[in-house]
């Protein structure tokens, strides 16, 4: 089964039929040239190829002599020869090259295939790519090289699933009659060859046989070599270009991602050798179930002078003749090169190619012949285009705003040095206005032979570049956003009932015409849109980000910035929903390349120098401040401080270490939750013990080997946590908690790693260490003062947690006798679960019968109405495409017949859903003017029970907290009132954004509240008043040696980062953890375990994990002050001072005035203590 990696192509709408030349091709482009090494000699031939190290971008550049990348930093776009081996001696010829990744790491790596006089090697290079400053070498590492057998051709990259389970990820090197693989096998059970210490290995013939059935006994020689999978992710192609001329082309289905068999071939016969073959794609709706079907084409350029196009290889009608010849193609002696590319982003493909005679071939298509095939279009596909056919509209010249003209006419190829090229007069298409990149004027004899183009976006501006590789150099052509925004929305104004942009949709001054999708985002109804959005959402932000280089700095600046980031959110918050919560696979993948793509683009703005430097003029001038709201103020410094977080602020060496140092921290956490996650081992255990247990657990256990009175019962955290909790017998529970908290050892020179790279980053920021870096910008302030506040908290437990203890032993000497001395990790569970029973008869089937959720949401509904007086209305959807499933329902908060915003409610439980509960966020609120405010849009998701047949959805009172407290994140993003979205609802510090939801909380422990909407789901019987207080006396029961648990996980996150690390064995970590544990808590640390290999909260919090008990404690003293008193919870006036001083400000104000301004007083924790019993 094949996978692979696509290196060249995006998916596109459905084309029309004929191609015609587009004439007088870019007759105005401007363009940066770069030099090529070696420095005087021309290049023979390039290979270009892309490759995206998290946050640089690269773009490989070989020639025959040499290795280079291209790259764009401050100083514009530079190119750094890589240093290899046999190429510093000027005596080898490179042939060919690609880009793999190493399995289990971020990194890329650089495979080079070149011969030196009758010998053929391969080299694979590691480069480091913080080091590639304005210098000529490029510093790389890790150098694997390897003798080749047989003269190389040409590679691509793959990763490939084994028929024995094991998977490959690495290049096939194309040779004369052959082919061989270079990379990793990972193996399916040991997880092996992963991570940053994996060895590239060569497939013997037996291996290749395993991952590549297909290509053992294809002997012909590849030259040219294209991969690509449709945009649902249920089929691929593969396509071979040969030197006798053979086309051929696999298709596969996809299962998991691999491309699997049986594959159908489709065979073409060229007349000379193949130069390129690219792929494209295009696609029609079935007529049952509106389901998109992909049909591949294929472009074809041969060194005999000729270019052909293929159309639906493998579709209904088998003869697809000889293909059409591109017009003018056949009129050069060679044709080398052939990409696909929408260089006027109209939806619709164009084909370039690369002649021999300095000439440079762009066609379009522009007419349809009327095939039948073509007549079930999808039409929302076909709306993705401004317009299908093109003289249809005219739109503003960007050389004289205003005027209107055909923007493609006068456009013909480019005849470079007195090329003769017949000029068609049908072409009226239109043209893309490109930007200087340097001062140089377009020359057009500098092109000679042109090698390889790419059409790519390879310095993360949002836009894509030509490059254009030829036996002159490398030449850039940047295209400029600005216009292209300024044409679809003069097109959209223009012609109703099209699709407008997400800024268009958006902005205040433009008119809408765009249908509201998915969540009510604009135009989202297929996921295809995912895509078309997120091209959009780049665009506008370049748009926005010229209108930032215009205007003067000041508050503008500020707002601009903020428009920026509401762009931006408004396509990657609905993906991040998306692929959480839509039951449509394609959809969610589409969301996830979304939102991944997306993130990788705020990585990019967040190191924009440019944008840096206007904020920092803003807030820098002490005059324009003082005039400054105090929100306005607050967003300012926040923002410069997130930008110098990332190490913009430092000189470029210092900057680039940072982002290295950013991409090691990211790859380090990967492994660790990866290790974290899959660690498992197995714990015999008799079946008589695990009788009873749930489904969940029981199905993943396994029979041992002639034994079936024996269980083997693996280690994962919820099975681990089932046996401690319910299984009796203490051995059992004692082999279960060391297995399971000794399995993710391998974590333990990782998190030494992932200590020493954020000490390291937290130095060059300017702080002593990450602990100072991390509590910087939070409530809090620094580490000294966590230290005190978890110091404080936790002496004032130890002695309630003593009698806690002794309860503890004495059950457990009354169970297994009175030698016990001690109370052991795998014991808590147990005998607490054991004593709450015992003492407070809790039985949670009962309690639920008082729960029904639609009775839980009518107290939803009064807290609204008590509290805020507001109306918690359900509203209908707008049409179909808003809603993603039956199950949800959508709400609108509403005062004084004003809609404050909308929340979705998805309650219940299905596959491929966000299995927690969680709030999230949509789309923030934002004024827009004086008169105007975006109204703020939310998710509320949970996994509650269906309603069964003879009785309604039943919570546990647990799951009751959870609603409640998931409602408080609601009503927080819901309530406020910003200028700038940014700082909207939850986007305050992270050691006070859980105070609202933990407040929230406390109404669902308040029989006050409770008693009016528990009830009985069939007697209608209120909620008995003793079983809420047994709720409540089971809650504290054992609350100082849970908060005592809680307090050594914060201690130990803290000094995991606040203490220098230092070269060390991996048992410090463990040393420090067993340390703490021993002094602080009550229950000894078990020695040969290690519990913090498994908690990822290390990697997710990083030196904020108190930040849980300090909003419990703000929380507490809130409810305490102003819910709890004889007014009771349900009491306009505090419910108006909640809104008023804390919810209405979200995130735009210190969170330490909010707490003064509703307490009256500084917080203080003794309401919280009082709570646990202290």
């Amino acid at each position: 089964m094949l996978v692979g990696v696509d290196l060249t192509h995006t998916q596109y709408a459905l084309l029309p039929k004929t191609f015609l030349r587009i004439s007088k091709w870019c007759s105005q482009l401007e363009h940066a040239q770069l030099r090529v090494f070696p420095q005087h000699r021309s290049i023979f031939y390039a290979f270009i190829l892309f490759t995206n190290s998290y946050v640089y971008s690269h773009t490989l550049v070989t020639t025959d002599r040499c290795v280079s990348l291209l790259s764009y930093g401050d100083a514009g776009y530079s190119l750094h020869k890589l240093d290899v081996d046999d190429l510093r001696n000027d005596n080898a010829n490179v042939v060919a090259s690609a880009i793999m990744e190493r399995p289990g790491t971020l990194q890329s790596q650089l495979v080079v295939a070149y011969t030196v006089e009758e010998m053929q090697y391969l080299q694979v290079l590691s480069p480091r790519y913080e080091s590639l400053e304005h210098t000529e070498a490029a510093d790389t590492s890790d150098c694997e090289k390897f003798e080749l057998q047989a003269a190389p051709t040409c590679m691509f990259n793959m990763q490939v699933l084994g028929s024995n389970g094991d998977t490959f990820s690495g290049v096939v090197v194309c040779c004369t009659d052959s082919m061989v693989a270079f990379g990793y096998i990972v193996n399916k059970k040991e997880n092996s060859s992963t991570g940053i210490d994996a060895v590239c290995t060569r497939l013997d013939n037996q291996q290749f046989a395993v991952f590549f059935p297909e290509f053992a006994t294809f002997t012909h020689t590849i030259l040219a070599v294209d991969i690509i999978t449709s945009p649902t992710n249920d089929h691929g192609w593969i396509a071979f270009g040969c030197a006798d001329g053979l086309v051929r082309v696999f298709n596969g289905h996809n299962d998991g991602g691999c491309l699997s068999g049986p594959f159908k071939i489709k065979n073409l016969l060229l007349n000379g050798p193949v130069t390129s073959v690219a792929l494209y794609l295009t696609h029609t709706t079935t007529t049952k179930e509106a389901k998109l079907a992909w049909h591949c084409n294929l472009l074809v350029t041969c060194a005999i002078g000729q270019a052909l196009v293929y159309e639906d290889l493998f579709g209904a009608f088998d003869h697809i003749g000889n293909g059409e010849v591109l017009m003018d193609s056949d009129t050069f002696d060679s044709i080398f090169v052939g990409i696909v590319a929408d260089i006027d982003l109209d939806g619709h493909v164009e084909l370039l190619l690369g002649t021999d005679n300095q000439v440079m071939l762009a066609y379009k298509e522009i007419s349809d012949r009327g095939d039948s095939r073509r007549e079930n279009m999808n039409e929302t596909a076909t709306k993705h285009s401004l317009d299908s056919n093109i003289d249809d509209f005219t739109a503003a010249s960007p050389l004289s705003p205003g005027s209107s003209y055909n923007i493609w006419d006068d456009l013909e190829t480019i005849p470079l040095v007195n090329a003769s090229v017949p000029i068609t007069p049908e072409s009226s298409l239109t043209r893309w206005k490109w930007q200087r990149l340097s001062r140089n004027h377009w020359d057009l004899e500098t092109f000679g032979a042109i090698y390889s183009l790419l059409w790519r976006d390879i310095n993360h501006d949002g836009a894509f570049e030509l490059l254009v590789a030829s036996s002159t150099g490398i030449y850039v052509y940047e295209v400029d956003p600005i216009f292209v925004i300024q044409k679809l929305v003069t097109v959209l104004q223009r012609t109703p009932g099209r699709p407008e942009s997400v800024f268009a949709a958006t902005s205040a001054s433009s008119t809408s015409y765009a249908k509201p999708g998915l969540f009510q985002l604009p135009d989202l109804h297929t996921p295809l849109d995912f895509s078309r959005l997120t091209q959009d959402v780049k665009l506008q932000c370049h748009q926005l980000r010229q209108e930032l280089a215009a205007s003067s700095p000041g508050l503008q600046t500020l707002r601009i910035l903020d428009d920026i980031s509401n762009v931006i959110c408004s396509v990657i918050d609905a993906a991040e929903l998306c692929r959480n919560v839509h039951p449509n696979e394609d959809f969610r993948r589409a969301a996830s390349e979304s939102f991944t793509d997306l993130s990788n683009f705020i990585q990019n703005l967040n190191a924009d120098v440019d944008l840096y430097r206007s904020l920092n003029t803003v807030t820098k001038d002490h005059i324009s401040m003082k005039s400054f709201t105090p929100e306005q103020k607050r967003m300012g410094i926040l923002l410069r401080n997130e930008f110098e977080r990332d190490g913009i602020h430092l000189p470029h060496a210092d900057r680039q270490r940072v982002v290295s140092l950013q991409n090691e921290i990211t790859q380090l956490s990967m492994q660790f939750q990866s290790t974290m996650h899959s660690a498992r081992e197995y714990v015999e255990i008799p079946a008589t013990l695990m009788r009873g247990m749930p489904h969940s657990i029981t199905s993943v256990c396994e029979r041992k080997w002639m034994s079936r009175d024996t269980l083997r019962v693996p280690t994962d955290m919820h099975v681990m946590n089932t046996v401690l909790k319910w299984v009796g017998d203490s051995e059992t529970r004692r082999k279960m908690y060391v297995a399971a908290n000794s399995c993710a050892k391998a974590n333990l020179p990782v998190l030494d790693k992932l200590r020493a790279k954020r000490h390291e980053l937290a130095q060059l920021l300017g702080f002593p260490t990450f602990a100072h870096l991390a509590t910087s910008d939070r409530m809090i302030g620094s580490p000294e003062a966590v230290e005190k506040f978890i110091g404080d908290i936790a002496s004032q437990l130890m002695a309630k947690a003593k009698m806690e203890q002794q309860l503890l032993l004495d059950a457990k000497r009354k169970n297994e006798g009175r030698s016990v001395t001690n109370v052991y990790m795998w014991d808590l569970p147990y005998y607490m679960g054991m004593l709450k029973a015992q003492k407070h008869q809790i039985d949670s089937r009962v309690i639920s019968a008082y729960f029904p959720l639609d009775n839980c949401l009518k107290g939803l509904h009064l807290l609204c109405s008590a509290l805020f007086g507001l109306d918690l209305k359900q509203v209908p959807m707008l049409n179909a495409s808003e809603c993603w499933h039956d199950d949800v329902v959508k709400l609108a908060l509403i005062r004084s017949g004003e809609t404050l915003g909308y929340m979705y409610f998805d309650l219940y439980p299905r596959p491929n859903k966000y299995s927690h509960a969680a709030h999230f966020t949509i789309r923030c609120g934002k004024r827009l003017s004086d008169t105007s405010y975006q109204k703020p849009i939310v998710a509320l998701v949970c996994n509650f029970n269906k309603p069964a047949p003879d009785s309604p959805s039943l919570l546990t009172h647990a799951e009751v907290e959870t609603l409640f407290h998931e409602f408080g994140h609601v009503m927080h993003s819901l309530l406020s009132r910003t200028e700038f979205q940014h700082l909207s609802g939850t986007r305050a510090t992270l050691d006070f954004v859980e105070t609202p939801s933990h407040l929230f909380e406390y109404f669902a422990w308040d029989y006050r509240v409770v008693s009016e909407f528990a009830h009985h789901y069939r007697t209608g019987a209120p909620f008995p008043p003793a079983m809420m207080q047994g709720l409540r006396d089971s809650k504290t029961m054992f609350a100082a040696m849970d908060t005592q648990t809680q307090c050594l996980y914060s201690m130990l996150d803290l000094q995991l980062f606040k203490e220098q690390p230092l070269p060390c064995s991996p048992n410090t970590t463990t040393q420090m953890m067993h340390e703490l544990q021993n002094s602080s808590t009550l229950v000894p640390h078990v020695d040969g375990t290690y519990w913090h290999t498994r908690f990822g909260h290390l990697i997710g919090y990083g030196a904020g994990y108190y930040s849980y008990l300090y909003a419990r404690v703000f929380a507490a003293d809130i409810w305490h002050t102003n819910f709890a008193g004889p007014q009771g919870p349900l009491n306009c006036k505090a419910g108006e001072k909640l809104y008023k001083k804390l919810m209405i400000h979200g995130g735009a104000k210190d969170p330490n005035e909010l707490l003064v301004d509703m307490l009256g007083r500084e917080p203080s924790p003794t309401s919280y203590l009082h709570e646990l019993g202290v």
